[in-house]
Formats: structure tokens, sequence, C-alpha cells
């Protein structure tokens, strides 16, 4: 039997909050490592899982101990062994972690919202009391502290925090993205966190392998890393991998050889770049035609030579990679059958912060490239359409909006969240997002257009780097196109004709297309868009900056 089953066959139900993920997770996995974190010095860092308990429960008690408890606590810094212990140790006493970004544009307007007591930053922050005190916040949180306490035995453990966690206890406020109009802040429970992992344990059973390695490099303001990214791994008794995020992706995974990651479209995407770079420098492509196709006729005699015949691109990101776990918006299927060619499985899903976010998935043994997978166990999640709408209920489901009781009713009108995505499922239950609801243009003529299906016939063209599609304020029934072109593919004497040679394939597009979904007027950027974290553009902002140019 594998030593991870025992906790996940024999104690799933035990498991409610993330007190008990976390003492059972010490507890049977013992000495066995669960997080690896180098520093600038490149020494290496480690804790096993006994110690790693100790730690959040001496972050906890601490805040116990002084008092501290049903308080919003900020945690904004890297995401490393402190992160994870403030974020993990704040919410094991009663308190409620608010992930925040130092470099979020909207921070002020965030910690404004989040009504906040306190707040752990790392040593990133030089002036942490001046900041604290210009936010009007009373407690900053002293990680090295509380670790102190715990490496040097200050407190007995056994096997018991101060405060006791119930399910329903709030856990976290997590804001959204913001794509579409001003963040909110979603409320989540230790029931909607635990389920949502308990999720990712279904999703990921047989894509994660015992005494792996991940590499976690997403920013911890999103509930995929959280989940899928941190509490997942955990679960498995597989070790988290810390190296300073995602500016050292390439470093970390020579150095870690993680087998699976958890990342977005933008970060799959530059992978597969850098392999076809890689390739083409060695090989021709005739050579490259023949060498896979004869890996596809081994592979159907049950012959997986993946990992030799491309040994070196595996060796330049480790080794050992064979699962991506992607979320957080579409990734171009060409991308997915592409780095399939070489060994590495891509199993896309969907999710969104309200639903902690993930409601449904692909499974390595269960996957329809071009879906977002099968949903989540009903136990955890259910859904329906609501004419064209996913809804969803179950455990998963948020709380509530914080302080924002209107737009808490107006998403859960009838008992069941209203995702705002739009999506259809086929007779096998693998679901299909094809557009947001939000975003959905209807034209005054009755029609109705996706901009997400239009920008699709763009994605991966080389001219374009950035793309979005709106409505134009004031002329009928004319969608415009706002661009960022992709300047590195032209030589500096060529940049001239770039925004000629893309109207020119954007009236290619269009004669392919109905006439009310061809594209009318065009935007050029010159400057890249702002997106979020996870990669997506804020195209509320851009939306109004076109209206008000409008003409």
């Amino acid at each position: 039997m594998r030593k991870t089953s025992r906790i996940i066959e024999k104690h799933m139900d035990q498991i409610c909050t993330l007190q008990d993920l976390i003492r059972l997770a010490g507890s049977i996995y013992g000495d066995d490592i669960p997080v690896v974190w180098s520093r600038a010095s490149g020494k290496e860092y480690r804790r096993t899982y006994r110690q790693f308990y100790d730690d959040v429960s001496a972050v906890a008690d601490s805040l116990t101990g002084k008092g501290i408890c049903k308080k919003n606590i900020a945690v904004m810094g890297t995401l490393d062994y402190y992160w994870l212990t403030a974020f993990l140790g704040i919410i094991s006493s009663g308190n409620v972690a608010v992930p925040l970004d130092r470099n979020d544009n909207v921070l002020e307007e965030k910690i404004r919202l989040a009504d906040l007591y306190g707040i752990y930053m790392d040593d990133a922050v030089k002036d942490r009391e001046n900041f604290a005190a210009a936010h009007g916040i009373d407690f900053i949180l002293d990680m090295e502290e509380c670790c102190r306490a715990a490496e040097i035995g200050e407190k007995s453990r056994n096997g018991s925090f101060l405060y006791e966690s119930a399910p329903d206890d709030d856990a976290m406020i997590v804001f959204t993205s913001g794509t579409t109009g001003m963040s909110k802040g979603v409320v989540l429970t230790n029931r909607n966190i635990i389920a949502n992992t308990k999720c990712g344990v279904f999703f990921l059973d047989d894509g994660i392998q015992e005494g792996g390695r991940t590499i976690p490099v997403l920013p911890p303001t999103h509930m995929l890393q959280v989940t899928v990214g941190l509490l997942t791994p955990l679960y498995y008794g597989v070790t988290l991998c810390f190296g300073g995020g995602i500016k050292y992706i390439s470093k970390n995974m020579k150095d870690f050889r993680p087998e699976v990651m958890v990342l977005v479209p933008m970060v799959v995407e530059n992978l597969y770049e850098k392999i076809q770079i890689k390739i083409k420098k060695k090989l021709s492509e005739r050579k490259l035609r023949a060498i896979i196709r004869f890996s596809e006729t081994m592979r159907k005699l049950g012959i997986d030579l993946r990992y030799r015949l491309f040994r070196e691109i595996h060796e330049t990101f480790g080794g050992k990679l064979r699962t991506i776990v992607c979320g957080g918006s579409s990734l171009d299927a060409d991308v997915i059958r592409g780095l399939d060619i070489y060994g590495i499985q891509v199993l896309e899903g969907y999710g969104i912060t309200e639903c902690s976010p993930v409601i449904s998935c692909n499974r390595k043994t269960s996957r329809l490239i071009g879906s977002v997978g099968v949903k989540a166990p009903d136990e955890f999640c259910q859904i329906k359409i609501i004419d064209g709408e996913l809804c969803v209920r179950g455990d998963i489901v948020f709380r509530e909006y914080f302080h924002n009781e209107k737009e808490t009713i107006a998403a859960k009108p009838d008992g069941w969240f209203h995702t705002g995505d739009i999506c259809n499922m086929d007779d096998d239950g693998y679901i299909h997002i094809t557009g947001r609801k939000k975003n959905l243009i209807i034209l005054s003529d009755g029609n109705n257009v996706s901009p997400e299906e239009i920008e699709g016939y763009f994605c991966g063209h080389p001219y374009i780097k950035s793309i979005f599609v709106s409505e134009h304020s004031s002329r009928r029934n004319c969608l415009v196109a706002s661009v960022h072109p992709n300047f590195e593919m032209f030589e500096e004497a060529e940049k001239t004709n770039i925004h000629v040679k893309i109207k020119e394939h954007i009236k290619e597009i269009n004669r392919r297309l109905p006439a009310f979904k061809r594209i009318g007027k065009v935007v050029f950027y010159d400057e890249d868009f702002e997106k979020t974290a996870l990669g997506k553009i804020r195209r509320f902002k851009y939306i109004q900056e076109n209206n008000a140019n409008a003409g």
C-alpha cells in the first residue's frame, strides 16, 4: 500500500479543517520532508512534517495567547516557507488570512476593504512599521519569533492547538481578479478550503507520486495555488520546493526536479515555446517528424520512449516533470498536444475564486483536450446549467462577499452560485467553457457575441501578443479589437508595417466569420495590457478607456 493512501483512505472523513490536515500530516508523515527552500546564498533548508506542524502551531498559539481571534490578518510577501507557516498559523488560531500582493495596483483599496487588524510581511518590506501605521494596522506578525519558539521547544506539543477550529469558521478573504469590474472580497470557510483540497486529491490521484516534488510559483493571492498547489501536495506527503517564485522557475526546475506543477496558460505557453526553440536548434523539421512518428508508433505498441528520445528536453526542466495542472484561463489545445508529444501531460481545469476555486478538471486517465474536464465529486460540488450559465452549489461554494450583502444575494439568487461563465456539457460529462456572461456582447440586431470566441481566432498568431474584443460604444453592431502587437517578431525597419500586417490578418479572419462576428475597428496599444497575476487582461479598465475615446 502506498504511504499516501493511509491519510487519503483512512483519514479522509476526519479532515474537516486546516488544523486537521496539518495535525494528521504531522503525525502520519513524521520525519518526511514537506518543505525545501533555498536562499540567495544557495544554501538549502529543510523542515520535516513534524517540525512543520510545530511551526504552524507556534504561530497559531502565539496569536491565541495574545487574545487575537476572529480578526482579519493580511499575509503579504514572497511565497515561501515562512509565508505558508504564517498563513496556516493565522487560520489555525481562529483568525482570517487575507493574502495580498504588494505589487497590486489596487492594494490600497483592498487593504481598506479588508478591515485589517494585523499583517504579516516578509523582510522585503523594509519599513514594515511605517507601512502598517500608514494603513491603520495595529499588529505586525513576527514570523521569526514564532518559529524560534517552535525550534527551541518552548511549548510541548500534544497534537492540539490552543484554539480548535470548526469547519464553518471563516478562514480566508480572497479578492477576485477584477477583470470585469471592481474586486470583491470572497469569504471562504475551513469547509470550503478543505472540500476543494479533497477535489484536488480526486483530480490528481492518478497524476501525483509518493515522495514527489512540486514547485509553487503562482501568486498565493490566487486560490488555485493555495488549494491545488499547496494543500493538496501536503495531503499527499509531497515536498513543496520554494525558490523565490516564478522569476526563478527555470533554475528551480533544474535544481528541485519536480514531477508535477500547477501553472497558468501564460507560463505553460512560455515553457512550450522554450522546448520548441531548443528542438529547432537540435533537429531539422524532417528529422523531428520522423522521431515523433517513431515515438507514436511505439506508444501504440505499449512502449513509451518519449523520455529517452527527448531526454535533453526533459533535463532542461529537471528531467522528472510529467504532469502540469493548468487553470486560470483557456490554454491553446495545440500547446497541450505539443507537450504530449514530449511526454508532459497537461490537465486543464476550470475554477473561480468563489468556488475555492476548482470546479472541474481533466484527469490523467480520463482527459478530453479542448474541455476543462469533468466536475468534482457530488459530495463537494453540484452543477446546473441555467440559460447557458454554469451554476454551482455545495461545500466548495463561498459563504459571502465581505461586507457586501447586495452582491452576495445577486451571486446566489436561487441558492446556486451563478459563475458568470457560459458553457455546455457533452454526453460524457466533459465541460466546455465558451465565454463570460458578463463579457457577452448583445448587439442591437439581437445577435450575441462571445468575445472569447473571437479572441480565440487570433491566439498564437505571431504578430499579436495580446488582444481583447469589445463592443463599440457609439457605432451600432460594431466590434472593436484592442491589440498589443508582438514587436519582438519584427526587425526595427519593419515595425512601421506591423499595424498594416495585423489589419490584413484581421480582414482574413473576418472573411471566415458571419457578418455580426466581424471586427469593425482596431485599436493599437504600444504597451502591453495590464493583467492579473494569472495573465488575464483587466479588460474592464480598457473598455472604459476605449469608450471615452470612441470615434
